[in-house]
């Protein structure tokens, strides 16, 4: 549930509903688990709507709503660091760059 955070006392609507999932079997172990790759998708408030806007997502670092209108996430696909931002009314992404790449060896 994505709703704007507010310093007032009265709750913020509900903006959108968030869902992380596997859909496919990435890492090959024959099972839909946590290990695998994520899709992450939006819907509106009431369920309906529901759009996927990240795919092949490996971890997701974080995200908030950051305004009425977007939504952030910062995800990581291999060994790149990227971060998104999310349109609220259409669900479709305004901003998705990279942030860093991680070396191969630390």
């Amino acid at each position: 549930q994505l709703s704007e955070d507010s310093d007032s006392e009265k709750k913020s609507p509900t903006k959108a509903l968030y869902f992380e999932y596997a859909s496919q079997d990435s890492n090959g172990d024959g099972e839909l688990t946590h290990s695998d790759q994520s899709t992450i998708a939006l819907s509106k408030s009431d369920g309906t709507g529901l759009n996927t806007v990240l795919t092949g997502v490996d971890r997701v670092l974080s995200y908030e709503v950051v305004n009425e209108q977007q939504f952030s996430i910062v995800y990581q696909i291999g060994k790149i660091i990227r971060h998104a931002r999310i349109s609220l009314d259409s669900f479709k992404p305004e901003i998705d760059q990279e942030i860093i790449r991680l070396p191969d060896q630390l």
